[in-house]
């Protein structure tokens, strides 16, 4: 437990240590005050009780003389507002503590949650295929915070307050070194045990926890995301039994927790009281006949077990939750092991663009996703300035990742893209990204207004109102837009013909020089698809497009086709002079009706 919060802390609290050295240094100042506070209970009963006693001894009748005191009223009130004082001044610290505590946990989670989002959206793209977006998700909504605030602040918890009872356990070996070493391994023996008992059963819970909040996690993405098919295919039930089962796992899991959690102060409180019983019978056998010296003895006892008693609760408390947590910091640890986050630099979003005025050209490109196992094999083409070319091939062919490959998404295994006669490489990526427009298969729109749907992550400062309303147009979708309040207007009630020109539209935003269209009309209907094409067509000349389809009625416009088959290319040519040269294409153009 302890190597992996000293793990934790090297990989993501490389800049806080000196704060955490300062929470313990506060506390044992606290520890300090605590001790001082209590350890003049003794002698201030000892006043109260027989002035004449404490006179005697020299320490104390050095002190009054030092500062000339001579009424023992006096000197007891003094005395008195002394142990106030520090009492007052040792909490006033911890409320202090607490805060600076909290203040540094929330900062540390919103750091957390910070850097894996710049990580997730800066990593290499081939690096976002390790976790599921549900895993990406629960990263960043719960796995932070849990981490945080039932392991990290547990622990701060529970060395603070280690602290504090060690310093104040001091004073009892001080003050009564025998009977202290005798209840202190009874109390210490005792919470031994008692810790046994709940390790066990919070460190059965731990991976419940973690393996039953992803479950859950990963249940309410799947029925939100589905709900129109779940109503399609009258699944509702079937998805809200599973939703029931997961959250009664769940809930059930935390319930234990819960529940464990909850018992170790009442069994505490036993130990302390047994404690208290032993430690009395002790000093009175030890002091029997001296009353005063046995009443502030007992003053002293209860001062001790009084502050011990909320720290030992808060130790037992934080070393369960510490337990039940520990195999989400040991995820926190395994995901930088993995990935190594804080590594990953930022994109710089700057205007820069490469000179296109000739053609892109693909030369013995070949891609795999994973090694030995090629996906895009020994691919050769070029693409013209001003041209429409398409890429067409049955699913599976491996269109979509020469598309991810054309926009600079996944780095090639071997060969090299040109623009131009220059090597698009890892340093002018970003200027070759600048160049290009993107319009995918599936709709992703954000709930707002048209204009910063169109404008995708631009300010509202930075958005060019103009060039919005002129992307509409080109996407043909601006006069749908006016008729339904304006570019200003939020969007709703799309058809996905109008979904897909509002994709169309963002991509054109930038004006870029080249468009890349990803199975855009796939999910369309003959109509729209057509009118979409026709609109497509409109722009040939303009901007060099290129559309990734397997419905070749989208396709029959472009000034040449590269046919891929297996990750190959098969052909490059015209509509007609694929149809003429391969009977498998002709096959597809009867599958597809044209």
């Amino acid at each position: 437990m302890l190597k992996n919060l000293v793990k934790f802390i090297k990989y993501y609290g490389k800049n806080r240590r000196l704060k955490i050295f300062g929470f313990f240094v506060i506390s044992l100042i606290a520890g300090i005050l605590e001790f001082a506070g209590i350890g003049l209970i003794y002698p201030f009963l000892m006043l109260v009780t027989s002035p004449q006693t404490v006179i005697e001894y020299k320490s104390y009748a050095t002190i009054i003389n030092f500062f000339h005191i001579n009424h023992i009223l006096t000197i007891t009130a003094l005395m008195g507002i002394l142990i106030v004082l520090m009492f007052l001044s040792k909490n006033l610290l911890m409320i202090l503590c607490i805060y600076l505590q909290n203040k540094f946990v929330i900062n540390w989670k919103n750091d957390l949650n910070k850097m894996l989002m710049k990580f997730y959206l800066n990593a290499p793209y081939m690096q976002m295929f390790k976790t599921t977006n549900s895993e990406k998700i629960y990263n960043l909504t719960a796995l932070t915070a849990q981490t945080l605030e039932t392991f990290v602040m547990r622990s701060f918890v529970f060395f603070t307050n280690s602290i504090i009872t060690l310093i104040i356990l001091a004073l009892l070996f001080i003050k009564f070194p025998a009977i202290a070493l005798f209840t202190v391994i009874f109390v210490i023996a005792s919470m031994i045990v008692l810790n046994k008992f709940f390790k066990h059963k919070t460190e059965v819970l731990a991976p419940q926890m973690l393996s039953f909040s992803l479950k859950n996690n990963n249940q309410v993405l799947e029925n939100i995301k589905n709900l129109k098919e779940i109503r399609i295919f009258s699944a509702e039930k079937y998805f809200l039994d599973k939703f029931n089962k997961v959250q009664r796992e769940n809930n059930n899991v935390i319930f234990k927790n819960t529940f464990y959690a909850s018992i170790p102060p009442y069994l505490v409180e036993i130990i302390l009281v047994i404690s208290l019983i032993i430690l009395a019978g002790l000093i009175t056998l030890k002091n029997y006949g001296d009353s005063s010296k046995i009443i502030a003895s007992y003053g002293l006892i209860l001062g001790i077990v009084f502050r011990i008693a909320p720290s030992l609760n808060r130790i037992q408390v934080a070393l369960n939750h510490m337990n039940s947590s520990k195999d989400l910091v040991k995820k926190m640890n395994d995901e930088y092991e993995q990935n190594h986050f804080d590594v990953v630099s930022n994109v710089t979003n700057n205007n820069d663009s490469l000179e296109f005025n000739e053609k892109i050209k693909f030369e013995d490109v070949s891609f795999g996703y994973r090694e030995n196992v090629s996906v895009i094999k020994d691919c050769s083409f070029e693409i013209k300035k001003g041209e429409f070319v398409g890429i067409i091939g049955l699913s599976g062919a491996g269109k979509t990742t020469m598309a991810d490959i054309l926009m600079g998404l996944l780095p090639v295994n071997s060969g090299k893209i040109t623009v131009d006669n220059e090597e698009i490489t890892e340093k002018n990526i970003n200027a070759f990204r600048n160049l290009t427009g993107y319009v995918p298969q599936e709709v992703n729109l954000l709930e707002n207004s048209f204009k910063n749907n169109v404008a995708w992550g631009q300010d509202e400062k930075n958005i060019d109102d103009e060039r919005v309303i002129e992307s509409l147009k080109l996407a043909q979708l601006y006069d749908f837009v006016q008729e339904n309040g304006g570019i200003n207007s939020v969007i709703r009630g799309l058809s996905q013909g109008q979904k897909q020109r509002l994709m169309i539209a963002r991509g054109l935003y930038k004006n870029p020089e080249i468009l890349i269209f990803d199975e855009a009309t796939s999910s369309l209907d003959v109509e729209t698809e057509h009118e979409i094409t026709k609109m497509l067509t409109s722009l040939k000349g303009n901007k060099t497009l290129i559309a990734i389809a397997h419905r070749l009625s989208t396709l029959k416009e472009c000034d040449k086709l590269i046919y891929l088959k297996d990750g190959v290319i098969v052909d490059v040519g015209t509509f007609e002079e694929l149809e003429n040269r391969h009977e498998d294409f002709k096959n597809l153009i009867k599958l597809s009706q044209i």
